[in-house]
């Protein structure tokens, strides 16, 4: 029972200490979020598709990548501990200890990012005939993730024709796909009342229509 408090415990503070890293890199979600609404609040002819439940799920798993990061560098620091000299330990501890803000202030500001992005939404632009959405990142090839080349997109919004999509295969769940030769893409809400919404935008813009619903 011991034991199980102690890892419950630990598991909570591993949280705050998660969450106190992140909480300075929000100000780079309200610059990014900003910097989108200004842009689009200029142009006319936009229909926005947003959902605030995103915002939460953004935020937690940056939060939750924090957390497997941390808990690696604490695993190194212990290891290192038991299985070094006392010197060679301390040493060691504080080069993790320094090292890792420094390693991960970058990928920390591009989560922030997609938290400004995911919390957008998804653009309507009736100028062009397109679509706006956070950019993907589930069709990296394998090497592409091992140079963590994701990266470098988290914060950026793909543009799609909406001329060129030509099907909609929805799920049961919340999410949607969009089918052309751009590929699939898929666009996910946290309720479905969201994910209609943004199919009913879609398809009052184009002839392809989703059919029932599929999967789970």
């Amino acid at each position: 029972m011991a034991k199980k408090k102690d890892d419950g415990s630990m598991g909570l503070l591993l949280v705050v200490v998660a969450f106190l890293i992140f909480l300075p890199f929000l100000a780079f979600s309200f610059h990014r979020y900003r910097k989108l609404k200004k842009t689009f609040n200029a142009i006319p002819n936009i229909q926005r598709v947003f959902d605030v439940g995103m915002l939460y799920s953004t935020i937690g798993n940056a939060i939750g990548s924090v957390m497997v990061v941390a808990f690696l560098f604490i695993g190194l620091s212990l290891v290192s501990q038991k299985n070094a000299s006392p010197d060679f330990a301390h040493e060691m501890s504080l080069f993790l200890l320094f090292s890792f803000p420094v390693i991960m202030f970058w990928p920390l500001k591009k989560m922030a990012e997609r938290v400004a992005v995911e919390y957008f939404g998804i653009i309507f632009n009736d100028n062009d005939n397109t679509l706006l959405l956070p950019a993907d990142i589930d069709n990296m090839s394998f090497g592409e993730k091992l140079r963590l080349r994701f990266l470098s997109t988290l914060g950026e919004q793909d543009r799609i024709e909406i001329g060129k999509i030509t099907n909609i295969t929805r799920e049961k769940g919340i999410s949607f796909y969009i089918h052309g030769d751009f590929g699939s893409r898929k666009i996910a809400f946290t309720n479905k009342q969201k994910r209609d919404e943004c199919i009913s935008a879609l398809q009052a813009r184009t002839r392809v229509r989703g059919g029932r619903d599929y999967g789970y």
